[in-house]
């Protein structure tokens, strides 16, 4: 269903820029690239900038440009706020299945939640996982955890993005990067099989459609089909996302994206904590117990399809205009769901919940803005005005089951479970719009200061029965950043976040007012040897201000005011390194106090939950460059997570154990052919890796193997 007239017409003017396709004649010369990258303009060697978030394969783990904290090319060392890039080169040698592998390599940011097939993860203290997950520069939808075979990279930003991304949490956000073609031939075919049943082949190939190198594809595919460690827990993925670039002119771009998801699963519950982290007398619970009747399963299967564009346009040296667009389907069908809601008194049976639901979410994003790069007595400035849209409606039809029924996790008698008996269907309908209007200078002085700084308006709407709500924003960053020493910077920077709270309504049954939030960050980075070293030591002060709490003045336990607070401050470092020929190396360090400093029911000085004191990753890699075994490599690391607090509510009173995993693998590349083995969870360990209440405890994979072999032609 489209929105409604206004947004229709805001849509419309949005849009108009391609437009501009009219009036450009394809030639021979559309195959020349555009202008270099806005890195370069800063230096006053190059003009403006292609802006579209996108990147090219890379091949070490250093990197020294990102997009997303700016919307242009910006080398890190000029961009006043903590930002992490993973490349393709570490998604691969790590083998990452899910979003979670790859973010787990940037410092602050903690993965863990209620099951394992949706992306669920924490930055800075604070859960951002359904809010701050973008796609190419856009909001992502509520799909089931993204495909890494369709990422180039992926960009962790810490703290606020709010100046140019709009309504959002104060942590940060993550920008995973599509592949998207390229203007030559080539192609990539990969097979692998695992532990636990998996299975899986893999395709990448892009081609040029004629002569003149001006129009060119590519597509992606996967499909997958695993079991779990959990018993009788499966999933099947099928994706593939085509693409198309069309250079229209050597100064315009057109890029088409496409692609379309299934996802079939039957859902890994989490445990108890009683038997997994707490004692039992019943003994010890195993990580494989499944949660549900598996003859009935708990199925969940999700269709996602995705249709957008990526529009470019220089006018001249000081000019260009770039627009990124995309409509998004998604159809979601649950039945039999088994929700843990009591454990008896004798600490072994435990009650399901049963759920049945159908639900529809379909949306929109657009995102329009001119670039603008000039110099005013020797300083350089790159000046950014947008406009961006969304519009997003949910749809469901649910059916909660009447009554419990009880399961004996220990002696578990799966035939004896009786079927559920639902009630009858809730029909519900929202709609949210954002409309925002931003405007953002990077000023480079002397070749060596950057300020960066940046102002945002912002008006969201929410439309549900029975009545419309609204709410309207300003958001500010500032940041500077000081090169003092070619290839080491200092930087501080200012920044402010939004977050409207729709679900949280006051007395009234009207939402109460958006969350804010404040941030204070400081820092040194470098980049050294020619961009071979590259790492980031950061402090930061986060408040989140206006947290929904109870109204403890009238009985209702559910109507809310905002005089709730949260504080998360901390010490980050992480660092990518191309040691020697062949050697490659990463690590990040966080150290997070996340505390609740105001609330009518939480324990004000608790630990936030599932945010552990102190964490540790690191990877590296050797490949052998010359002789006979030419292409033989060997990668180990690992993860070090302190205890972590694991009931939301704060009445159980428990933690999640410290736990550390260790992870290796041994490549094999010689010309066309690959092949690679990836083993996690090296020593076997039991570990848990989120929580959120004392029914709710998620276990980690143990040990796992998975081996690839691939072709390039």
């Amino acid at each position: 269903m489209l929105p409604r007239p206004l947004s229709l017409s805001i849509t419309a003017a949005l849009a108009a820029p391609v437009a501009l396709l009219a009036a450009e004649t394809p030639n021979d010369a559309a195959a020349q690239k555009l202008k270099k990258p806005a890195a370069e303009a800063m230096g006053g060697t190059a003009a403006l900038p292609e802006t579209v978030i996108t990147a090219e394969p890379a091949q070490s783990y250093a990197v020294e440009e990102a997009t997303t904290a700016t919307k242009t090319s910006a080398r890190l060392l000029d961009t006043p706020q903590a930002i992490t890039v993973i490349p393709r080169a570490l998604i691969q040698d790590q083998g990452a299945q899910k979003l979670e592998d790859i973010i787990r390599n940037s410092a602050g940011v903690n993965i863990g939640g209620f099951f394992g097939e949706w992306d669920y993860y924490r930055i800075r203290g604070f859960d951002v996982g359904y809010t701050a997950t973008y796609l190419d520069g856009l909001l992502l939808d509520s799909a089931p955890g993204e495909e890494p075979w369709g990422l180039e990279q992926v960009e962790v930003v810490k703290g606020p993005a709010s100046t140019l991304y709009g309504q959002g949490p104060l942590s940060g956000m993550v920008n995973l990067v599509s592949k998207k073609p390229k203007p030559e031939d080539f192609a990539e075919v990969q097979f692998s099989l695992g532990s636990f049943e998996t299975y899986e082949a893999a395709i990448d190939a892009g081609w040029v459609a004629n002569a003149s190198k001006s129009v060119y594809a590519r597509v992606v595919g996967l499909y997958r089909q695993a079991d779990s460690f959990v018993d009788f827990a499966s999933s099947q993925r099928i994706y593939i996302a085509p693409s198309l670039t069309w250079e229209i002119g050597p100064d315009t771009k057109l890029t088409f994206l496409l692609s379309y998801k299934v996802d079939t699963d039957n859902l890994v519950y989490a445990l108890p904590a009683r038997g997994t982290v707490l004692p039992n007398a019943h003994g010890r619970l195993p990580i494989n117990r499944y949660i549900g009747n598996p003859e009935l399963g708990n199925g969940e299967t999700e269709r996602t399809f995705r249709l957008g564009y990526q529009f470019e346009h220089q006018f001249n040296e000081h000019l260009s205009l770039r627009q990124n667009f995309r409509y998004y389907w998604l159809y979601s069908t649950s039945s039999n769901l088994s929700y843990p809601a009591e454990l008896l008194e004798d600490d072994r049976t435990l009650g399901l919940s049963g759920y049945a639901n159908t639900a529809r979410y379909e949306g929109l994003r657009i995102d329009t803005a001119l670039d603008g790069k000039f110099e005013t007595w020797g300083v350089k400035h790159i000046v950014t005005a947008g406009i961006d849209y969304r519009w997003s409606q949910e749809r469901y039809d649910q059916r909660d089951a009447l009554d419990l029924v009880y399961l004996d996790i220990y002696n578990p008698n799966y035939s004896a479970l009786p079927n559920y008996t639902y009630g009858p269907s809730y029909l519900s309908k929202d709609t949210y719009d954002d409309l925002g209007f931003y405007i953002q200078e990077q000023a480079k002085f002397f070749d060596r200061v950057t300020l960066t700084a940046g102002l945002r308006y912002d008006r969201s709407t929410y439309d549900a029965h029975p009545g419309d709500f609204d709410d309207e924003k300003v958001t500010p960053k500032v940041g500077l950043a000081y090169e003092f020493v070619k290839g080491v910077a200092l930087y501080a920077n200012y920044s402010r976040s939004y977050n409207p709270q729709w679900s949280s309504t006051d007395a009234l049954g009207n939402p109460v007012q958006p969350e804010e939030g404040e941030n204070y960050e400081a820092g040194l980075k470098f980049s050294l040897f020619d961009g071979k070293w590259t790492g980031l030591l950061a402090v930061y002060n986060l408040t989140r201000e206006n947290v929904a709490t109870d109204n403890i003045a009238t009985p209702d336990p559910t109507d809310a005011i905002v005089t709730g607070e949260q504080r998360s401050r901390g010490f980050e470092f992480e660092t990518a390194a191309q040691l020697a020929r062949g050697l490659e190396f990463t690590a990040a360090y966080s150290y997070i106090d996340a505390k609740i400093t105001n609330d009518n029911v939480l324990p004000v000085g608790s630990r936030i939950v599932a945010v552990p004191e102190h964490s540790v990753n690191a990877w590296l890699k050797y490949t052998i460059q010359d002789g006979p075994l030419k292409g033989l490599g060997f990668g180990v690391g690992g993860r070090y997570y302190t205890q972590q607090v694991a009931d939301e509510t704060y009445t159980a009173k428990f933690d999640l154990p410290a736990y550390g995993v260790v992870d290796a693998a041994v490549y094999y590349d010689r010309g066309p052919f690959h092949a690679q083995v990836n083993i996690n969870n090296v020593l076997d360990r039991e570990y848990f890796v989120g929580s959120y209440s004392d029914l709710y405890v998620l276990p980690g994979e143990p040990l796992n193997i998975k081996a690839t072999i691939g072709w390039k032609f």
